[in-house]
C-alpha cells in the first residue's frame, strides 16, 4: 500500500476515497458525515476526480436529454500530503468554487499540518491525525463486510497512521530547542530517504520554522494595537517565504530598500546568508564581503566567515543576486536561528532610511 502511494502521494489519497465511494459507499458517506458534509439525496450525487482541477468533488447531477449535467457542487476535498498547504492556493480554489457554488459548498483540506489559513478562507482543516481516527471508526464498526475491502482499508489506515507518527517525530513540543543541524544529521535520515519522504520532512520542518518566524515578526507588541502581519509587511516592504531547492528546505526574508535593490536573509542547509538582490543588471555592483558587513552591521551572533562573495544568475543570465554566508553553529537551536533572522530583519528595517545608495 505504501509503495503504491509513492508515485503521487496526493492523488493516491484522493483515489482511495474515490475507490471507497465505488466499493463501500456506506463507509464513504460515513467519512463525509465526519467531515460535517450534510447529505440528503445520495442518488443525485456523484464523486468526481479532478473535476474543475479539484482533487475530489461531490457534485449534484441530473439528466438533461440523456446527458448527465453537473449543476452544483456539494463539497470539495483537497489533499496536501506531499506538499504543505499555501494561502494563495486556498484563495484561488475559493474563487473557483465561488463561481460554481449555488448552495454553500463545503471545503475540506486534508493535510499533515493543520493550518490557521483554512478558517480564514472558509476551509475546514483536518489533519491526518484526525483523519486516521475517522478511518479507525469505520474499521471498528460493521459497515464494511467484504473481507478483501476491509483488508485494503486496514492497510490504508496503517499507512496514514505511520505518516502521522512520522510527523510527530519531526514536529514536537521541543521543536524550538532542537539543534538546527539535526535536520541534516538525523540518524533516521537514510530511512526517510529510502521511504522517499525526506523532502516531505524538510517541507514540514521549514514550514514550522516559517510559522514561528511570522509570529515573532508580529509588531502588535510594538504598536500596542492589533496591527496585522500583512500591514507590517506592506509598510516595510518586507517579503517572507519558504520553499525547497536542491531537495533542501529554504527560508528567506527580504526588505526592499528602493527600486534598485533589496537586502535579505536566507537560510539553506548549514548556511546562514546575507544577500543583496538587484532589480536589473544595470544596477548591479559587485560587493566585497566587508561591504556586506557594512550593510548588515554587527548583528548578534553573526560573523562573516567566507573569503569571497557568491552570486546567482537570474532567468536572463544576469548576476543580480549576491550573498555571503556563515556556517550555522553546531549547537545553534532552531529558535536561535529564527531569532537571528528576526534581529536581522528589524535591523534592516531600522537602517532602511540610511541605505538609499550603495
Amino acid at each position: 500500500m505504501f509503495q503504491l502511494s509513492l508515485g503521487s502521494k496526493e492523488l493516491f489519497h484522493s483515489n482511495f476515497l474515490y475507490w471507497l465511494w465505488k466499493a463501500e459507499p456506506d463507509a464513504f458517506w460515513k467519512i463525509m458525515e465526519q467531515f460535517d458534509i450534510r447529505i440528503s439525496d445520495k442518488d443525485s450525487l456523484e464523486v468526481k476526480r479532478e473535476w474543475k482541477h479539484f482533487d475530489l468533488s461531490i457534485v449534484h447531477v441530473h439528466k438533461k436529454k440523456d446527458t448527465v449535467v453537473f449543476d452544483d457542487v456539494l463539497a470539495v476535498i483537497e489533499n496536501k500530503v506531499k506538499s504543505v498547504p499555501r494561502k494563495d492556493q486556498l484563495e484561488e480554489y475559493s474563487k473557483t468554487i465561488a463561481a460554481i457554488d449555488k448552495n454553500g459548498c463545503k471545503k475540506i483540506l486534508l493535510s499533515l499540518i493543520e493550518s490557521d489559513w483554512g478558517k480564514t478562507e472558509g476551509w475546514d482543516n483536518y489533519s491526518y491525525e484526525k483523519y486516521k481516527d475517522i478511518i479507525k471508526q469505520i474499521l471498528d464498526s460493521s459497515i464494511v463486510g467484504d473481507t478483501y475491502n476491509r483488508s485494503i482499508i486496514t492497510d490504508y489506515y496503517n499507512m496514514i497512521e505511520a505518516l502521522a507518527t512520522f510527523k510527530k517525530e519531526w514536529i514536537h513540543e521541543r521543536f524550538a530547542s532542537m539543534r538546527y543541524l539535526d535536520i541534516f544529521d538525523n540518524p533516521s535520515i537514510n530511512d526517510y530517504k529510502e521511504l522517499r519522504i525526506n523532502d516531505l520532512r524538510h517541507k514540514i520542518i521549514y514550514s514550522k520554522m516559517f510559522a514561528e518566524l511570522k509570529e515573532k515578526l508580529d509588531i502588535e507588541s510594538e504598536t500596542g494595537v492589533g496591527t496585522t502581519k500583512e500591514i507590517f509587511e506592506k509598510r516595510h516592504n518586507l517579503t517572507i517565504g519558504y520553499g525547497m531547492t536542491n531537495a533542501t528546505g529554504l527560508i528567506e526574508a527580504k526588505v526592499r530598500i528602493n527600486d534598485k535593490y533589496l537586502l535579505g536573509i536566507q537560510i539553506q542547509g548549514n548556511q546562514y546568508r546575507h544577500f543583496i538582490e538587484f532589480s536589473s543588471s544595470k544596477n548591479v555592483k559587485e560587493l566585497k564581503p566587508e561591504e556586506f558587513q557594512g550593510l548588515f552591521g554587527c548583528v548578534k551572533n553573526f560573523k562573516i566567515r567566507n573569503k569571497e562573495t557568491c552570486s546567482y544568475k537570474n532567468n536572463e543570465g544576469e548576476k543580480t543576486f549576491q550573498y555571503v554566508y556563515r556556517r550555522i553553529g553546531e549547537d545553534e537551536t532552531i529558535e536561535e536561528v529564527v531569532n537571528n533572522i528576526v534581529d536581522d530583519v528589524k535591523f534592516l528595517i531600522d537602517r532602511k532610511p540610511y541605505l538609499t545608495t550603495l
